[in-house]
């Protein structure tokens, strides 16, 4: 969830996506200083992905459209993951 809010920080001020996208992913893992092994797409990297029914691109607000989360090369339904922590967001 905290890759929504800093998405909407850089769609409500206009980054371009390019410059957006970089923010949301290889900024975080150089600020944990482990942009090595995540942040980017590339062989030998571990990657946590998103299907979206869109093309951010064009549209930015189809970041929203999740259609799969794949997580440790598990694909999880969207719908289900958020269901399982209602109540508990935020709390931990």
């Amino acid at each position: 969830m905290g890759e929504q809010y800093a998405s909407r920080i850089w769609r409500s001020n206009r980054v371009g996506f390019g410059s957006g996208l970089r923010f949301d992913t290889l900024n975080g893992a150089i600020f944990l200083g482990e942009e090595r092994s995540i942040g980017s797409i590339a062989a030998g990297k571990a990657a946590d992905l998103v299907v979206l029914a869109g093309n951010p691109a064009k549209n930015i607000d189809d970041v929203e459209k999740v259609e799969t989360v794949f997580k440790d090369s598990v694909g999880y339904d969207p719908a289900k993951l958020k269901r399982s922590v209602e109540g508990l967001m935020g709390l931990r």
